[in-house]
């Protein structure tokens, strides 16, 4: 009876131990798992920036930005439980020849496919957000007078 309880233990922890390996291998946010971009395309006939990946933080917020030296926020969105993340962005000018995605741990660079010849590394000014309009209509008018 000793012989069959040891085998039928140690069976029980080798299937403990497949069953822990095939979770931890779905887990993103393990330590060697690191934020990707999946794709990242230009609509020309749509205005839209079309942006996804995977490897992000659980739950974190993923932002996106223009790739020059000052990272030039685009936007952000928000990942999945498992770390997959999509976002689009509309009426871009100028349109991004390459993007970063961070999730504030670590960061991916990808092209971004039909950007055009006129692409940039760096946003422009379209891309800071205007003044709001004042409440009174008329003090806009007030103002510039």
């Amino acid at each position: 009876m000793t012989q069959t309880t040891n085998h039928t233990r140690f069976w029980r922890l080798c299937t403990a131990f497949a069953v822990g390996c095939f979770l931890m291998a779905g887990n993103v946010n393990s330590a060697w798992a690191a934020i990707s971009i999946g794709s990242a395309s230009w609509s020309s006939s749509n205005h839209r920036l079309s942006v996804s990946g995977s490897g992000a933080s659980s739950r974190s917020t993923v932002t996106i930005t223009y790739y020059g030296g000052d990272n030039v926020p685009i936007g952000t969105t928000q990942a999945s439980r498992r770390g997959s993340w999509s976002a689009n962005f509309y009426n871009l000018n100028p349109v991004p020849c390459r993007v970063r995605a961070s999730d504030g741990s670590t960061s991916a660079v990808r092209n971004v496919s039909n950007a055009g010849s006129n692409c940039s590394d760096s946003g422009g000014p379209s891309n800071t957000p205007l003044s709001p309009m004042p409440a009174d209509p008329t003090a806009a008018r007030r103002v510039f007078q």
